[in-house]
Parts: C-alpha cells; structure tokens; sequence
C-alpha cells in the first residue's frame, strides 16, 4: 500500500520555517480542546502569538497541541504571557533586558517596548494603546 500510495512525495516544511502557521495552528487546538473539555471561550492576548512565533518548536504540530491542551486545563478565561512556558517567552524576556542595560532611564525602556509594541501592531496606534491598557494620547507621548 506504501509504494501505491508513494506515487509524490510531499514536503512540508517545519513550524519554525512557517512561523505565520503558528497561530492557525494554537487557535485550532484551542477551540478543539474547549470544546473537548467544555471551557468557555478564551481570550487570548496578542502579544501570546508573537511570543508563539519566536519559539522554535521542536516537536512541531504535536507540541502545539499538548502545550494547548496542558495551558487550557491550567488556566482560567485569560491567556497572558505569563502563562506561557518560560523557554518560550526567552527572546522577548532577551530583548527588555537588553534595552534595560542599554537605557538609564524607565522612560527610554517604555518607549522602546511601546515601538516594539507599534511594531508588532504594524503602527496602528489604537490596537497598541489596547495591547498596552493605555490611552492611544500616552502612546503618542512615549514615542515623541
């Protein structure tokens, strides 16, 4: 049956190569396994995928789905970034530390993590003050 069925072979490549299929990938198990363990519906902060997309993982589509399954049962309503593994949040943990051995002061540190955050919502400014929880007019005085 393998050599009938062998006829092509298909490559597909790793998460890490694909890392904008990451978040389709986290929100299929997510739904799934709500519905499987009848959870309600989750809420998911943005910054979770960005995180999601850094890390490398290993165990591809397989590691998704047990990292989901093991979050969900271990979590309320809410996914944050503390929630995640400390392997995966390693980069962006990486990178504040970095900028706070660079800068001084508070005020540099939060106008570089408010860029990064601007960056990351492609410089929409209001999703940034939401993904931040501060008025769109601070995000504004942290970038001037």
């Amino acid at each position: 049956l393998y050599y009938r069925l062998n006829i092509f072979e298909i490559i597909l490549p790793s998460l890490k190569e694909r890392p904008e299929d990451i978040p389709l990938h986290f929100d299929h198990f997510v739904e799934l396994y709500r519905k499987k363990h009848n959870l309600p519906p989750f809420h998911i902060h943005p910054l979770v995928y960005e995180a999601l997309k850094e890390y490398h993982w290993p165990g591809n589509t397989r590691e998704i789905k047990n990292f989901v399954e093991r979050l969900l049962i271990n979590n309320d309503r809410n996914i944050e970034l503390q929630n995640l593994d400390p392997s995966m949040l390693s980069t962006i943990q990486g990178q504040l530390i970095q900028h706070a051995q660079n800068y001084k002061s508070l005020e540099e540190i939060k106008k570089v993590y408010t860029k990064y955050i601007l960056k990351i919502c492609e410089n929409n400014k209001k999703k940034a003050a939401r993904i931040l929880q501060i008025d769109v007019k601070t995000v504004r005085k942290l970038l001037e």
